[in-house]
């Protein structure tokens, strides 16, 4: 599957060692944004994008 969703839920249900902690899956897209899965749910962090800040002095 190319779903990256269903690929996180995947990688989360994966079995552990330690038990006593829970597993959080990122997957970082550049652009499309950030999948992020925890024990409870899904999130879907998307980035707007625009031109790059520079300070100025």
């Amino acid at each position: 599957t190319e779903d990256i969703e269903e690929i996180a839920k995947k990688a989360q249900s994966l079995p552990k060692v330690n038990k006593k902690r829970q597993r959080i899956v990122v997957f970082t897209q550049g652009k499309e944004g950030t999948v992020m899965t925890k024990e409870l749910g899904f999130h879907n962090h998307a980035f707007r994008s625009g031109p790059p800040r520079v300070k100025k002095k």
